[in-house]
């Protein structure tokens, strides 16, 4: 039984890597993008990609070291009778995460008004 788990491990640990590649290829992408692109709504959008992309970042990074944290509580800090307190951190941890990717991808609020005035006119509103 051990290989197998042994199997899933490494399984899991090329996945995290994989997330970790792709998530840094997204991010460089975006970072580019921005630099080569006008003011406009569209690189406001853009903005908020990236900015999602960064809270993903931290959030994952919390998904792959938390549980050797609350490994170390529960060892050193939390007495055996005290179960339920391991489970708490457990779940609070959990919701935070939740939390904080309902957050992150959230539906896109109204634009913002400043890169309308970059948006060249048909000369209509110009007074001669």
């Amino acid at each position: 039984c051990s290989g197998y788990q042994l199997s899933r491990y490494i399984l899991h640990a090329l996945c995290y890597l994989v997330v970790i590649v792709a998530m840094n290829f997204n991010l460089q992408k975006l970072v580019s993008a921005i630099a080569d692109a006008p003011a406009t709504v569209e690189s406001g959008k853009l903005y908020r990609k990236l900015q999602a992309y960064q809270i993903f970042r931290w959030v994952f990074l919390l998904f792959i070291v938390a549980p050797t944290f609350e490994l170390f509580l529960k060892v050193t800090i939390i007495p055996w009778d005290q179960e339920w307190l391991y489970v708490l951190v457990q779940e609070l941890r959990a919701w935070v995460i939740y939390l904080v990717l309902v957050y992150a991808y959230r539906p896109n609020p109204a634009p913002l008004r400043v890169f309308e005035l970059t948006e060249r006119s048909d000369g209509s509103d110009r007074e001669d």
